[in-house]
């Protein structure tokens, strides 16, 4: 009876906290090599946007120098890359997020985000810069021999995201089928620095760029944003082209450029998508909306972000696995009631013995 109570104790403990367990995750490889390219994504509701002053490295307890690392923001995505140096003394590390709110359940958050790796004493064959991107135009990425020897690295420029296909493809969980329609290789002498260049896709999407070597493999992610006109990204790449919005693939291609929209209900004034694009969201009086809030107007491209032309409300959450939750604990809580009823009933009344002999 009594491991019977202690099962019950852990389910209704399960019950009540596992919808408050992983409400943000960050995803990197368990070990890296020195000289070796990191490449994390982070996941979750965000408040805030993180930038690149909240992001920390740490050996053991004691806060390190990490000398060359960015992120970028991919729908409701970060990827953080970062160059560990060929220095970098073997041991356990761990990457750490702070002073950034996100929604933890019901309730907001500011408790530290944290990824643990290691370092091995082994040299990687080459690092990678960037490690991630979001680009608009033909672009490149850099790559260093870190051997004694000249070195061979093949590249798969066109695979697309899948959920099978390595690391970077589970940062997106997507179904698409992977795909390569182009791969090379290059010699890379020690020591040796080259930029290799990739072209525009004429689609936006999300895909990987496979570099390896005989010891060495990194997927970098890439998002691709095609769109005919002129579309500007910030120059430190922390922010994808909506600034506090989101890139909705779907707004992008059906949106029509001389489509006019109204953006003075009180005197009617109209402008057309097309026009919209040359001004701020401010200078239309539109608003920005965060990541938590949804638009309750008109939702068009401005020269600074994804503009709404109406309120900026919270979104809606679905409450059915709260109470889901809740009946599942009130369901527990009766079972071990009843449990302990029954055991109180079950159990034998105590022998009096007056009795016994009154009988006789």
């Amino acid at each position: 009876m009594k491991t019977l109570k202690i099962l019950l104790s852990a389910g209704l403990f399960l019950i009540l906290f596992l919808p408050f367990v992983c409400s943000v995750s960050i995803e990197l490889n368990s070990e890296y090599d020195r000289g070796e390219t990191l490449i994390a994504k982070v996941s979750g509701n965000f408040v805030d946007n993180i930038n690149k002053g909240d992001i920390f490295f740490y050996r053991r307890h004691m806060q390190t120098s990490i000398a060359e690392y960015d992120l970028i923001k991919v729908e409701n995505q970060f990827f953080i890359y970062a160059k560990l140096g060929i220095e970098k003394v073997p041991d356990n590390y761990s990457i750490q997020i702070k002073n950034v709110r996100y929604m933890n359940g019901s309730q907001i958050s500011q408790d530290p985000i944290i990824g643990n790796f290691s370092i091995t004493g082994n040299t990687s064959d080459f690092w990678i810069s960037p490690g991630a991107q979001i680009v608009d135009k033909d672009y490149l990425i850099q790559v260093q021999n870190l051997q004694p020897e000249t070195i061979t690295i093949n590249i798969n420029s066109e695979e697309m995201v899948s959920e099978s296909g390595g690391f970077f493809s589970s940062f997106f969980g997507t179904e698409n089928e992977t795909t390569s329609t182009s791969a090379s290789s290059i010699e890379i002498l020690s020591g040796e620095i080259k930029d290799i260049e990739f072209s525009l896709e004429d689609m936006t999407i999300l895909k990987e760029i496979k570099l390896s070597s005989e010891n060495t493999v990194y997927f970098s992610p890439i998002y691709n944003i095609y769109v005919p006109g002129n579309i500007t990204i910030e120059e430190n790449n922390t922010l994808n082209y909506t600034g506090e919005g989101t890139i909705i693939e779907e707004d992008i291609i059906n949106e029509d450029p001389n489509e006019e929209i109204i953006i003075n209900e009180d005197t009617g004034e109209t402008i057309t998508r097309k026009e919209a694009k040359t001004k701020t969201c401010d200078e239309v009086n539109g608003s920005i909306c965060n990541t938590t809030e949804i638009c309750g107007g008109t939702t068009f491209y401005a020269s600074d972000s994804l503009c709404c032309l109406g309120k900026c409300a919270l979104e809606k959450k679905n409450n059915s696995a709260k109470i889901i939750g809740w009946v599942l604990m009130i369901a527990v809580g009766l079972i071990l009631v009843w449990f302990i009823s029954k055991r109180k009933n079950t159990k034998g009344k105590p022998l009096n013995l007056l009795n016994i002999g009154s009988k006789k």
